[in-house]
């Protein structure tokens, strides 16, 4: 995770760059991006675009950021100047940004060829409508990638880790001593807001039964490609922690563990709905 309380672009930059490739290694076995017309969706600051261009994408970036103001309204050309000053340059006119929303996408049917979104079903509100509108707007035979990571009842789910560097502390007090224990060690009222309601707080059974209902054969929308999933702690000592004795009297002990999904889907050819 990109460090939010000490934030480096450089570091942030190269997290991404990790990211980017790692998945593409799991992608490449089955398409590539080159002249495909792709849709980052919750693109954020805009990194992974610049490596979905760099490999080869037309790629428009979607999120409920105000492309229009963000980086003193040039957002783009600030962009380009990260990936220049990191000696990997893109070329703009290959990407956009526009502001939209991932339950609700203002696009036609069947514009793209491939969809990327990295780590945002842990944050949209309704990751159903997300993936029924990555069906709708992706071509017959386009593939869709998702990632996402932490899921909120491990160890970091609450994505404040660099500020309350405490194992399961969102869950061991309340949502109130959390916020206090927050603003204590100088967490921006902005982040906090983050907390408080940029997290859907779904567990790992809702996103296995999601995306095992797109892929039924009934239904007859996706084709599951390949699918990995990820248990376990950043720090192994993090399971001696007081916190995760107690909260396995509350909770699953493989929510607290289960930190991380991905899947490749395939649109199928020929739906009727």
């Amino acid at each position: 995770m990109v460090n939010l309380k000490n934030y480096a672009i450089t570091d942030d930059f190269l997290h991404h760059k990790e990211e980017f490739y790692r998945t593409y290694e799991i992608i490449r076995m089955h398409t590539l991006f080159e002249n495909k017309i792709t849709l980052n969706l919750c693109s954020g600051t805009g990194l992974h675009t610049g490596f979905l261009v760099r490999a080869g994408a037309t790629v428009i970036g979607v999120d409920i950021l105000d492309y229009e103001t963000l980086w003193g309204g040039d957002f783009k050309g600030k962009l380009q100047e990260i990936f220049r000053n990191n000696n990997e340059p893109f070329d703009g006119s290959k990407c956009q940004f526009i502001r939209m929303d991932a339950e609700n996408l203002l696009f036609k049917d069947e514009l793209f060829d491939f969809v990327y979104c990295i780590n945002a079903f842990e944050h949209i509100h309704d990751p159903s409508n997300a993936l029924f509108e990555i069906w709708r707007v992706l071509k017959p035979g386009g593939f869709a990638f998702i990632q996402f990571d932490p899921l909120y009842y491990c160890d970091t789910g609450s994505h404040m880790f660099d500020f309350i560097p405490e194992p399961w502390g969102h869950l061991a007090h309340s949502k109130e001593e959390y916020i206090q224990k927050l603003r204590h060690a100088n967490c921006s009222e902005e982040i906090i807001k983050d907390f408080k309601s940029g997290l859907n707080r779904k567990r790992r059974s809702y996103f296995i039964k999601l995306f095992k209902l797109f892929t039924d054969e009934k239904l007859q929308l996706f084709e599951k490609i390949v699918s990995n999933e990820w248990s376990g702690c950043v720090n192994d000592t993090h399971t001696d922690h007081k916190n995760f004795q107690n909260l396995q009297k509350i909770y699953p002990r493989k929510d607290l563990l289960f930190r991380r999904m991905n899947i490749l889907l395939k649109k199928k050819d020929n739906i009727f709905i």
